[in-house]
């Protein structure tokens, strides 16, 4: 199964809310916020409980159910576009739900849903001279087996 982080990252760039690890202006990148462009968002992983193994999975024949925490982070150059960049990633993904991830190389995830945890927090962004702001989420998901 992809880190979460790569999942929503995927999911964002899809819907036109940046590119994936992209220089230009909302660069979307996982884990690490980096130096430029000053205009990106960064999806990263945070501390998440187990997986939760079904009690009757022999009957069920399921994977367990991983509930993954995670951030997004966006840092721009007004304060106005972050929020406005921020409250729309946080619109879309809140209450997210039912849908699958793909990959060659990887097995079918399953999320049943994504749900919102925190507040819109301002961030202290250094020396970049930029406004940053996250907000935390936990996704629901489940590693789908072969049919």
């Amino acid at each position: 199964m992809n880190p979460v982080s790569q999942d929503i990252a995927a999911v964002l760039a899809a819907e036109g809310y940046g590119t994936l690890a992209s220089a230009s202006d909302w660069g979307i990148y996982r884990q690490t916020m980096p130096d430029k462009p000053k205009r990106c968002i960064v999806v990263r992983e945070t501390p998440s409980p187990p997986p939760v193994t079904p009690l009757n999975r022999a009957v069920t024949n399921t994977n367990p159910w991983e509930t993954a925490v995670f951030q997004v982070e966006v840092r721009g150059v007004t304060d106005a576009e972050v929020w406005t960049k921020i409250r729309l990633i946080g619109g879309y993904l809140n209450g997210k739900k039912q849908w699958l991830v793909t990959d060659p190389i990887a097995p079918v995830v399953k999320y049943s849903a994504v749900l919102r945890l925190s507040d819109y927090f301002p961030l202290d962004t250094g020396a970049h001279d930029c406004f940053s702001r996250s907000v935390n989420f936990t996704a629901y998901r489940q590693e789908q087996l072969p049919t």
